[in-house]
């Protein structure tokens, strides 16, 4: 609804065996019925988007398994999105004609208006340069790929950066770069794609002092904090003032909601008559007790079952997760960084497997991670980080359908949690970055 360029192909499936139809045309009309279920059931919702949700007038057979063993996937309804008006670019780099002088130049002076129209209509869409490994040192890599970024946003006129994501080493074929259009996982979490603090047990979240410099304020009585990123708005905090001129912002449910330094903050303040009063910030600064622990489980990477290949777009997901190891890194504290793969017991060789995906996660943020301390070297990045009182762990967690859906998925939150345990299977195959931080300023 908030973003109005995107459209949505229904697609719907249906299995001649658990169906059990023999003939195509019945099951294409049965697969046809399901999808046209679903967007009158959206519609209900929102009338709004009829003439953004259309539905193929034929069904599918099911050609494309959900599961590569699990037949009860296979009679199904897909939501695909899709931008209008666009299509993803490609440009292939070499050593003496590196990605911004092979053609991306072009694309920028053409296409630049009408991507900062995308973006500005459609707050939860980022525009994401995914770049297959080059052979060249990740500085030098870094160094050729933000080129076309800060090349693209002189031409598109752009000011806010944290719209355009770059990875070394995403969804793109080894020295290429793709240049897409993608609804955003700014740190993400499967269900509101919102990054919480964790807050473990024994240690409260911190609160957010507040001081009201306004004597028109005086009599406040209630208030309510929200921050925006990535498009969409999220209270972090609201409650009752008892104390004129100051307020104590404790967090919702004891989970403090990310903080980074592109969020938009806006305070509304209430008096005895419920006249309101706005203030907006770009960010706001938290002073955290002496002793100071955060600790955060975010999944990352969304693998197709069986292999070590991603199942789709992750790359607007792993930029503001390093940028947060980094600040972490660097304050005077213990980071412990725990790099996890989860694979199903019964995908083959299952234990090489999950190692397989939870390195493929510490490779990406590695290369990152060079680039951003100016190292050439994962070993010389290593006696750095050490130094700064960071650990790495890199290990493997296996998983059972026969456990509970929490135990299933580790990281589950919310709704999630409450999904039948057969619905879980294509959440697992999934590498995870878990940290632990304790400051001691």
């Amino acid at each position: 609804v908030q973003n109005p360029d995107i459209s949505c192909e229904i697609r719907g499936f249906y299995s001649p065996s658990v169906d059990d139809i023999d003939s195509p045309s019945v099951g294409e009309d049965l697969a046809y019925r399901r999808a046209l279920a679903v967007r009158e059931a959206l519609l209900i919702e929102q009338p709004q988007l009829a003439m953004r949700i259309n539905v193929p007038v034929q069904g599918f057979d099911i050609t494309k398994p959900f599961l590569e063993s699990a037949g009860q996937f296979d009679p199904r309804v897909e939501l695909v999105p899709k931008i209008e008006g666009w299509r993803p670019r490609v440009i292939v780099s070499s050593p003496n004609k590196p990605y911004w002088r092979r053609g991306f130049r072009k694309i920028a002076e053409d296409m630049g208006e009408y991507l900062s129209g995308i973006l500005s209509r459609n707050p939860d869409i980022d525009l994401v340069f995914s770049s297959g490994k080059l052979d060249v040192p990740p500085t030098i890599a870094d160094e050729r790929i933000q080129t076309v970024v800060k090349k693209f946003i002189k031409e598109m006129n752009w000011e806010d950066e944290s719209r355009l994501v770059a990875v070394h080493g995403g969804m793109a074929k080894a020295g290429e770069m793709i240049i897409d259009l993608h609804l955003g996982m700014c740190a993400p979490q499967p269900c509101n794609r919102k990054a919480l603090w964790i807050e473990p047990e024994g240690y409260s979240a911190p609160s957010i002092d507040m001081i009201l410099s306004s004597d028109s304020l005086a009599d406040i009585y209630f208030y309510r904090v929200d921050y925006r990123s990535s498009g969409g708005a999220c209270p972090a905090a609201f409650g009752f003032s008892d104390h004129p001129h100051r307020l104590e912002l404790d967090p919702l449910d004891s989970l403090m909601p990310i903080l980074p330094g592109d969020c938009q903050f806006s305070l509304f303040l209430r008096d005895n008559t419920l006249e309101s009063e706005r203030s907006d910030w770009q960010a706001l600064d938290i002073d955290f007790e002496k002793d100071y622990y955060e600790m955060a489980v975010i999944p990352v990477v969304p693998f197709k079952l069986g292999t070590v290949e991603p199942s789709y777009n992750w790359e607007t997901a792993l930029p503001p997760i390093v940028d947060r190891i980094k600040y972490l890194a660097e304050r005077k504290g213990e980071l412990q960084l725990h790099i996890i793969g989860h694979a199903l017991y019964s995908e083959d060789a299952h234990d090489s497997l999950a190692l397989a995906r939870a390195i493929y996660l510490w490779e990406r943020i590695g290369d990152r991670l060079m680039a951003l301390f100016n190292e050439d070297e994962l070993p010389k990045l290593g006696e750095k980080l050490l130094k700064l009182g960071f650990t790495i762990e890199i290990r493997e967690e296996l998983h059972s359908l026969g456990l509970d859906a929490a135990s299933a998925i580790p990281w589950a939150v919310g709704p999630i949690c409450d999904l039948p345990v057969e619905h879980l299977a294509p959440w697992i195959p999934f590498a995870t970055i878990r940290w632990e931080f304790r400051s001691h300023e």
